[in-house]
């Protein structure tokens, strides 16, 4: 515990030298945001989080998108589902000078959503999302084209497995939606 304490100390010190010679960097606000999110010091860590935000508007820089990512991420773990859906609107309304057509964190960001409406029994509208999800998978995986940020953003919904899970809440929400015929079709597509 002595030792992460140190080792959060350190990070903070020298990204804020970073910062102080570079304040309109985004990126640092994101290792910012990283350094205080992994020290479990929130507060502090989205405040980074938003300002790496104002800045990648202001510099029309697509590096928005991390952290929407993670600001998204993290609301789902803490069982802030209205939060992710409130996020989900300003990912998709980032302006059309940075947003330069699918991106692979489309994925994550419909992925998370849609669970989030399975969590508050929306399934109508979380059987879009998941099938959004299921889309854009397919077509990356299919075409070959995962954007660099997929690399180094996207935790949960990039591989199959990820995937897997993805369908079985996909098929409880056809279900639940009355979309019977749709669930067994993905159920007989995509057996457990």
């Amino acid at each position: 515990k002595e030792l992460q304490n140190q080792k959060f100390e350190r990070n903070k010190e020298l990204l804020l030298l970073k910062l102080e010679k570079d304040p309109d960097n985004p990126v640092i606000y994101k290792e910012l945001y990283d350094t205080f999110s992994a020290s479990n010091v929130g507060a502090e860590a989205f405040e980074y989080a938003y300002k790496g935000i104002e800045l990648c508007k202001k510099y029309n820089t697509d590096y928005i998108y991390a952290f929407y990512h993670v600001l998204i991420f993290n609301a789902f773990n803490n069982n802030k589902y209205d939060e992710v859906l409130k996020l989900y609107d300003e990912y998709f309304d980032v302006p059309k000078e940075i947003r330069f057509g699918d991106r692979s964190t489309d994925i994550e960001v419909y992925g998370y959503t849609g669970l989030s409406l399975c969590e508050q029994k929306k399934y109508s509208e979380a059987y879009h999302m998941l099938k959004k999800c299921r889309e854009r998978y397919a077509k990356e995986k299919y075409e070959g084209t995962i954007t660099r940020e997929a690399l180094w953003i996207c935790r949960q919904f990039n591989n199959d497995k990820a995937i897997a899970n993805v369908n079985l809440f996909y098929t409880e929400c056809c279900i639940q939606a009355k979309r019977y015929k749709e669930a067994e079709d993905n159920f007989k597509q995509n057996p457990i």
